[in-house]
């Protein structure tokens, strides 16, 4: 068999027909200088004060990365008319909600003398068991998970009263709708309820420092490998602010929180909110990793004329590298009765064993009834229930060997068995 060539890994995506007409059209009328999609941090910040009728941003520090950001959707020549819609609509939409928060907590300032208790953070690489473990432990009332709508949209603080119904739902169920429209096999790799509990990548991405921005973004990554400790944290006292207004109106005893972009600010997150207890799954890189490409593939797909799948594998990899270095030198700097490590393998082989384990390991009250929820849960939500999600490391210009290379001594410390 000859080797790959890097024409072999390029990719037309299939897109819906909208799309490819509304690309289409957009490079026409770049090409006839009548129109064009301007990415600036000046039109950003313009749309989302219009959008808000809001002009205070607070700490501007998030200017600098989303400089960044700009700047590398608007030079990249390989995002089409749709991709810089999306872009342009995904840094109004965080800003917009960055001028809520501070509108907000600025009105209220009685929000930011509330205190977080105990949170319990769900952790680990991107396809490891983090959505199973969470969904498990929001059936759970003493906790209080973070739902999908509130997430994307935070502010105004939501009300236990009126939770059930708050207009933002249906704003979230139509950009649910969108995203399984524009990508069908979105629902088997990850299914988004607009409703139920999700992760806080929403808050995080509020933010703006986070590896998980959509897209190539050459020059933001690179300053958000090498930016300091004290960049992050403060990113993490935002996080914490945007956790205390969720509550205000609408609390439990304890926050359930996830994302797996935790692992890349976990010193900070340990540092800001230090009473949190830590759940990290594991699993094997060599499934884990293609897994991703194949949800950043899908997901670029969107906005891209071609893909590089050999690319998408490249920099997943580094994403993978950065959350595995970081996250486990903060385990190991912390106190380790903090953290519970639960293997992927395990968790599928006996779910309410895990559980009840995390329970125990950090001294939450069990309800009397939890087997029979998790039972519930399981029953009605059997693995590939929409469909198996396929992959494979060639596909993604990589291959077992050197990536089991790479994380061999991750592999070995958390006696994590090739699947």
């Amino acid at each position: 068999m000859g080797r790959s060539s890097p024409n072999d890994f390029i990719q037309t995506p299939d897109v819906r027909r909208a799309i490819k007409i509304a690309n289409w059209v957009g490079e026409r009328l770049r090409g006839w200088n009548l129109a064009r999609v301007i990415l600036s941090e000046e039109r950003i910040l313009q749309a989302a004060r219009r959008q808000t009728s809001l002009d205070d941003l607070g700490d501007e520090r998030f200017r600098v990365p989303l400089c960044l950001l700009v700047d590398s959707y608007e030079n990249d020549p390989e995002l089409t008319t749709v991709g810089r819609l999306i872009a342009r609509a995904l840094l109004v939409h965080h800003v917009a909600n960055r001028l809520r928060i501070h509108h907000d907590l600025n009105r209220h300032p009685e929000i930011l003398a509330g205190e977080i208790r105990r949170p319990l953070f769900v952790v680990g690489l991107p396809r490891t068991g983090t959505t199973l473990l969470y969904n498990l432990l929001a059936l759970d009332s003493s906790f209080r998970p973070l739902l999908f709508w509130e997430s994307m949209s935070p502010s105004p603080p939501p009300d236990s009263e009126t939770r059930h119904r708050d207009p933002r739902i249906a704003k979230a169920a139509r950009t649910v709708a969108q995203l399984n429209r524009a990508v069908p096999t979105l629902r088997a790799i990850h299914e988004m309820n607009p409703r139920g509990p999700d992760e806080c990548l929403g808050l995080l991405l509020n933010t703006f420092v986070n590896p998980f921005f959509r897209g190539r973004l050459p020059g933001y990554r690179a300053w958000l490998y090498s930016i300091g400790e004290d960049e992050v944290r403060a990113a993490y006292c935002e996080y914490r602010r945007q956790l205390l207004l969720l509550q205000w109106k609408c609390s439990a005893p304890h926050w359930l929180l996830k994302c797996p972009s935790h692992l890349f600010g976990l010193e900070a997150l340990l540092a800001v909110l230090p009473d949190a207890c830590v759940v990290q799954t594991h699993r094997d890189p060599i499934k884990a990793v293609p897994s991703l490409c194949s949800l950043t593939a899908a997901l670029d797909g969107m906005s891209y004329k071609r893909v590089d799948m050999a690319e998408v594998g490249r920099r997943d990899v580094e994403i993978v590298e950065q959350l595995l270095d970081r996250g486990l030198n903060a385990c190991d700097a912390a106190d380790h009765s903090r953290f519970l490590h639960v293997r992927f393998r395990d968790l599928l082989d006996n779910p309410w064993t895990t559980v009840r384990q995390i329970y125990d390991h950090f001294g939450y009250r069990l309800p009397v009834d939890m087997k029979d929820r998790v039972d519930g849960y399981l029953a009605a939500n059997p693995r590939y229930k929409h469909g198996q999600h396929r992959y494979r490391l060639e596909d993604f210009g990589l291959d077992r060997e050197s990536l089991g290379g790479r994380f061999a001594a991750y592999c070995s410390r958390f006696q994590i068995d090739p699947e």
